[in-house]
């Protein structure tokens, strides 16, 4: 396989050329429920080459602006921890590209390390994060590090607002109040959208990193994840939730996290493929200087 993202020629996807990196984590230790997140980014780079690159939202082409495929995150360290600081040393050093990136998972614990060098070139930093669960607890099967804590690792560094949350703990619920992060509950988007963009919106900071679990999806559209959750984001959902969050706000980097393949079902890995690319049609669009 050619490991280009949208199968971008030569010229378009030059390092020193293009606008967009596209990051590969295969990175998976914590995962509790179904497996094979390692396995998510490969599946998005192959899946993405059979899309079509013109955008018919926007009138143009993404690609144009050139896309760069880094070679997969070699994650080979002893221990989480070794991993989680190779994730935020080898971010810090991406970043001095100034290409806008989009990291592809590999489970959702690869969003603190990601944010945490992000945190240091933007110090008012804030986070959106979607999700169908809000990874707040405080360790999880005795990792603070784990898939189930990473947005607990994030909000201890910087707010957060989280859209689309279907479940959560005891523990989670009774701690809300006492941590820096705004929920959107899924329940509370369905029953006024518009009131839960403003919301959203009005709690997120100039410069925003967006992690998109892709469980904030609905089953019926992503099924291949590790824990889906009924009730879940549509795909124009997901897209009215994003669009004013570019056109608003200075987004400086992102994430696509637990898309676990089904080999022979190639239908969550497209979805996955386009999501990430109509984050950079997007990106594109309201470019904040």
């Amino acid at each position: 396989m050619i490991w280009n993202f949208g199968d971008v020629g030569a010229e378009l996807g030059r390092a020193d050329r293009a606008r967009f990196g596209v990051i590969p984590v295969p990175f998976e230790r914590t995962t509790s429920y179904g497996k094979g997140t390692a396995d998510g980014p490969r599946a998005v780079v192959a899946a993405s080459r059979y899309m079509e690159l013109f955008d018919e939202q926007y009138g143009f082409q993404p690609a144009d602006a050139g896309i760069w495929t880094c070679p997969p995150l070699e994650l080979k360290e002893e221990t989480i921890e070794g991993d989680i600081h190779l994730i935020s040393t080898r971010t810090a050093e991406l970043m001095a590209n100034d290409q806008f990136l989009i990291f592809v998972g590999g489970e959702h614990s690869i969003t603190f390390p990601i944010v945490r060098a992000y945190r240091e070139r933007y110090p008012a930093l804030g986070v959106l994060q979607l999700d169908a669960h809000a990874d707040l607890r405080c360790e999880y099967e005795g990792s603070i590090y784990s898939h189930a804590s990473v947005m607990r690792r994030v909000v201890d560094i910087c707010p957060a607002v989280q859209v689309g949350i279907r479940s959560l703990s005891q523990e989670e619920h009774d701690e809300l109040p006492r941590l820096p992060t705004t929920m959107i509950f899924a329940h509370e988007y369905f029953r006024d959208p518009a009131a839960a963009v403003q919301k959203m919106l009005a709690n997120l900071p100039a410069d925003v990193y967006i992690t998109f679990d892709l469980d904030a999806l609905d089953p019926s559209i992503l099924s291949a994840t590790g824990t889906p959750e009924p009730g879940g984001l549509s795909w124009y959902d997901a897209l009215a939730v994003l669009e004013p969050v570019f056109a608003s706000r200075r987004v400086v980097g992102a994430d696509v996290v637990e898309l676990a393949p089904v080999e022979g079902s190639p239908a969550s890995d497209f979805v996955a493929a386009r999501l990430v690319y109509k984050m950079m049609s997007m990106q594109e669009r309201f470019r904040q200087s």
